[in-house]
């Protein structure tokens, strides 16, 4: 998977993104209740207080941009279709691109969380192949000692 191919456009139409919460916040169409979701969550992409902390690579970011395109997207659904369209028109954006770039945040985050579990389940299966081997050639050579013994024996 290309990390940077995909995140890099992404990363790139925030700044319209954000234009465009600022312009949905200015709009009266837009209830109280939606302004407020969109604060909250331009505020959680922005704050220090995470819910994956930014520190840890990629994956800290990229539940910001999450958060902040589903309340986008949530303001967007509920005003008017012409006046959304209307404000996605001057932003050069659509629906269908921010739906998009949220569908690949979400699988980004799910991807870098699951890659790690895929490798330690490589390194469970090869330790448990060379532990099988390890053991498999030291009971071949327990019967084979044993058996040299049994011929010792039966030679004296």
């Amino acid at each position: 998977m290309n990390l940077v191919g995909i995140l890099k456009p992404i990363v790139g139409r925030m700044p319209v993104y954000v234009r465009l919460m600022y312009m949905l916040y200015s709009d009266p169409a837009v209830s109280r209740r939606r302004k407020v979701h969109l604060s909250v969550g331009l505020l959680y992409a922005v704050s220090p207080i995470d819910l994956v902390p930014g520190f840890i690579p990629v994956v800290g970011q990229l539940d910001d941009i999450a958060i902040a395109l589903s309340a986008l997207i949530g303001a967007l659904k509920r005003i008017p279709p012409d006046r959304r369209n209307d404000y996605l028109s001057k932003t050069c954006l659509s629906m269908e691109l921010i739906e998009r770039d949220l569908e690949a945040t979400k699988t980004l985050m799910l991807y870098l969380a699951t890659r790690p579990l895929e490798y330690a389940g490589r390194g469970i299966r090869w330790t448990t192949r060379k532990v099988g081997r390890v053991f498999s050639a030291g009971y071949q050579r327990l019967q084979k000692a044993k058996e040299h013994v049994a011929r010792t024996r039966k030679q004296t």
